[in-house]
């Protein structure tokens, strides 16, 4: 099941890195979606003994419900677990997604927390 699991993320991802496909900021495999600009002021990496903390704010002209269905669609596929609309986990690994419309824009923030094993 893992191999069918893994060919098919390959099979629909592989394109995005083909196309040069950016990635959020401190990942490797979380993409950024077309449109979004990230705030390069208001990334934040922080390391300490217990793991890292990312968090990483971005805008777009795109509405909010396309955003949250294309990182659903985007995390699942890449393994991560819906905890709740916002909330995802991968291993011992944690996202959250904030999407807050704004009047002429939407602001995405990402919080990405990855322990030490």
């Amino acid at each position: 099941m893992k191999k069918i699991i893994f060919c098919f993320v390959l099979l629909v991802f592989s394109p995005i890195r083909a196309l040069g496909q950016d990635f959020i900021p401190g990942t490797e495999d979380i993409p950024l979606m077309e449109g979004l600009s990230i705030d390069e002021n208001e990334t934040v990496i922080f390391d300490s003994p217990d793991g890292q903390i990312m968090t990483v704010l971005a805008k777009t002209s795109q509405k909010s419900q396309d955003v949250k269905r294309f990182y659903k669609a985007s995390l699942t596929a890449l393994g991560w677990k819906e905890i709740s609309p916002s909330t995802y986990q991968r291993g011992q690994d944690a996202l959250s997604l904030t999407v807050s419309p704004q009047q002429d824009s939407t602001s995405v923030k990402f919080q990405i927390t990855i322990p030490n094993n």
